[in-house]
């Protein structure tokens, strides 16, 4: 567990932001029932193969980004829902991550720059959607680029699409099991989408495109270029320059979960 842990921190955690991966005490839970707190209720979807998986989220104005630490067993399609009590505020996903068969960790790429903040009012559970996390495959599609020469017998690179999707119906008759406190405190509360997966491939094949000069980019050069426009689209729509506050930065060369 403590490896497990370790790897969470170097995944997620930045200069300005620790995590908080305390599981909810009772106590805590019942804090939320009587509304002297809030909680946030998310699970995990998608084709990148998690067995378990972690979403970061970060509350304006604080100091750390907390996580949400959901398991996912072989036979499922979704993963248990992971609950995390938190003060009421405004709150934003800054990362995540899936850990496959034997604990691999991989980031879930650039994550942080797909949602709008929501608001948690006292005594909310707030459930933010089931992140959907599917695989986009980009073709190289420039045999004299970096990467093509690198992949020519594999010409695709692996990005990471993503969605939250309403299962309240699923996830809240887990919660009844699990958190039956929290069932007549539930709403469904999902982050606004910056960008759709089609404006997300379209991003993808203008930073793959061909310079001025005709030269084609390589592939640390196209994933930087994907890098800035992605945050330039989170920019233009939340008011606020550079990373998103509590994100782990996620530089170029951590775009890619993987190739084919």
């Amino acid at each position: 567990m403590k490896r497990i842990v370790a790897l969470v921190a170097l995944t997620l955690s930045s200069a300005c932001a620790t995590m908080q991966t305390t599981a909810a005490s009772q106590e805590e839970l019942q804090a939320v029932v009587e509304g002297r707190s809030s909680a946030l209720v998310t699970n995990i979807s998608g084709d990148v193969g998690c067995i378990e998986s972690i979403v970061g989220v970060y509350r304006e104005g604080a100091d750390k980004s907390e996580v949400l630490w959901t398991v996912r067993d072989a036979d499922d399609e979704t993963s248990e829902p992971a609950v995390l009590v938190v003060q009421p505020g405004r709150y934003a996903v800054s990362g995540a991550a899936c850990f496959r068969p034997g604990y691999v960790s991989t980031e879930l790429p650039m994550v942080e720059y797909w949602f709008m903040p929501v608001a948690i009012e006292p005594g909310e559970a707030v459930y933010l959607g089931t992140l959907s996390a599917e695989r986009v495959d980009a073709e190289a599609r420039y045999a004299e680029s970096d990467f093509g020469r690198l992949y020519e017998d594999r010409p695709t690179t692996t990005y990471v699409a993503y969605e939250f999707q309403d299962r309240s119906d699923e996830v809240r008759e887990r919660l009844r099991e699990s958190h039956p406190q929290l069932i007549d405190r539930l709403v469904v509360r999902a982050p606004a989408a910056l960008l759709t997966r089609d404006e997300f491939v379209a991003a993808i094949e203008i930073a793959y495109a061909p310079g001025a000069d005709g030269a084609s980019p390589t592939v640390d050069e196209a994933r930087a270029r994907l890098a800035e426009r992605l945050a330039a689209l989170f920019a233009a729509a939340t008011g606020q320059s550079g990373e998103p506050a509590g994100s782990a930065g996620g530089g170029a060369e951590d775009l890619a979960a993987g190739s084919d």
